[in-house]
């Protein structure tokens, strides 16, 4: 297969929170209306009603909003600036920035219980590699999301002029964030854990992003995790120049996950390993077996097991490319860590992210299956 060379579009963000979130509205509106449009195609069809009924209901039946104004004032602000920018209500911007949350909403109030490990829509796959002698620290990630996402990828550079944070974000049309890293060299990705208890007022995980990145060192981001309250289950890789963590969070609860000693790696699907704060109803020994035969590993487990045996094989000197091999594999077929878009509503892999934490730290970026792209590097 051919290569892409398909280059994420680059959104510069300077000025005030509204005044970025304004330049975001207007340089990507046709986007951001279109996406919105899709998007709000996929509420209807999953939901079986009014997509901006839902919207509405989504919005006054949860608090999320209360804690952004807490947590993250100042992106509320650049929330509305999009809107704006945009000519979007602010309802409905602001619920763009709520995949994860929609989902457990949605699963709620549809009484819907758990099928096995792992989310139907979510297939992320993550790693974090501890600075060793010769090597940096490396954050990586393949974002999996609904195929309805792709063509409204975007990659953004937000200025703060007062502060001298200079976050770098993967994100699609209108939202703020799904994965970066900034110039002090801290870097976050994540993984949907819905198993894990989640708050109809806690901080949504596009906000918690930004909240990190708005850090200049590793200390104050995990802080800030340990001190807001979630709103969804979630794994967070966060590193810096010399170390990475891995933190999967809760409503109720924040565990660490340490790395392994023999790899120095941390590797991260879409199931809890070390949290326990797990929703009822949640039994990961029952919840993907035929009766009378042996539980069988979900597609989570498996390509946990993947990522772990392909980064137990290689070489101690771990470089850009190796991880994009491994972010690249398709085997087991069934259970791929690099998705191709088979439809608007199945998983597919939006993006993947490498990000080399260093005293001058690069993203390394393609906007499509690794495994059929090239990765375009951004720095600062």
């Amino acid at each position: 297969m051919a290569e892409l060379y398909r280059e994420t579009p680059l959104v510069v963000l300077e000025g005030t929170p509204r005044q970025r979130g304004r330049i975001y509205g207007e340089t990507r509106k046709t986007g951001i209306l279109s996406l919105i449009e899709q998007w709000k195609v996929y509420l209807e069809t999953s939901n079986k009603m009014d997509p901006e009924t839902y919207i509405e209901q989504f919005f006054e039946e949860t608090d999320l909003l209360k804690a952004v104004k807490r947590w993250t004032p100042g992106l509320l602000d650049e929330v509305e600036g999009i809107g704006e920018g945009a000519g979007v209500d602010f309802k409905v911007i602001f619920a763009l920035q709520l995949p994860d949350e929609e989902w457990w909403y949605h699963r709620g109030k549809k009484g819907l219980g758990f099928s096995g490990i792992g989310s139907s829509v979510d297939h992320c796959s993550s790693v974090g590699i501890h600075a060793l002698v010769g090597i940096p620290t490396y954050v990586a990630q393949n974002m999996d999301l609904p195929g309805y996402y792709d063509g409204h990828q975007v990659l953004l550079r937000i200025v703060n002029h007062e502060n001298n944070h200079v976050p770098l974000v993967f994100s699609v049309d209108g939202m703020i964030a799904l994965a970066g890293l900034n110039n002090h060299g801290i870097g976050i990705c994540c993984n949907v854990l819905e198993q894990l208890n989640h708050s109809k007022d806690g901080l949504p995980v596009a906000f918690v992003h930004r909240g990190v990145l708005s850090r200049s060192n590793i200390v104050d981001a995990i802080d800030f995790i340990y001190r807001i309250k979630h709103a969804s289950g979630q794994n967070y890789i966060i590193g810096d120049p010399k170390q990475v963590i891995g933190l999967e969070c809760s409503a109720n609860k924040v565990t660490q996950q340490l790395p392994d000693l023999k790899a120095s790696i941390i590797c991260h699907t879409n199931h809890p390993l070390v949290n326990d704060d797990i929703k009822l109803g949640y039994d990961p020994e029952n919840s993907i077996k035929v009766p009378g035969t042996e539980r069988v590993l979900s597609d989570s487990e498996i390509r946990l097991n993947t990522l772990i045996g392909k980064f137990y094989s290689c070489s101690k000197h771990i470089e850009v490319e190796e991880i994009k091999s491994i972010l690249s594999s398709h085997n087991p077929p069934d259970n791929p860590i690099c998705r191709h878009k088979t439809s608007d509503t199945g998983p597919m892999t939006l993006g993947c992210l490498i990000m080399e934490l260093t005293a001058s730290p690069t993203l390394y970026l393609s906007s499509s299956p690794p495994c059929s792209s090239i990765l375009f590097s951004y720095g600062f």
